[in-house]
């Protein structure tokens, strides 16, 4: 995946043969039950990636490319919000 790429599937993905279920084996979480993950990063300007907004779903679905769109674009409104808190944040203390 390149760092522009705005969907991730593959090995993170609980579906996956090679790696089924190791990102959701947390204490609290079922990974038996999770047939669908998709996720979006959240990526700065400059290349910092900040985590992820996820998609998981019990029922095993595909994402259209609409769907992939939408989930890029949560994922860059959750940076601006980020962006908007830091830099209020950053004007308190000035």
């Amino acid at each position: 995946m390149r760092l522009g790429d705005p969907l991730r599937q593959g090995p993170g993905d609980p579906r996956h043969p090679r790696r089924p279920g190791r990102l959701l084996q947390r204490p609290g979480h079922r990974p038996d039950g999770v047939r669908f993950y998709a996720a979006a990063p959240i990526v700065t300007h400059d290349g910092h990636r900040l985590g992820t907004v996820n998609i998981l779903d019990t029922r095993p679905r595909l994402i259209t490319e609409d769907d992939t769109a939408t989930l890029a674009d949560l994922a860059a409104i959750v940076l601006d919000e980020m962006e908007m808190r830091l830099a209020a944040l950053q004007r308190l203390t000035q």
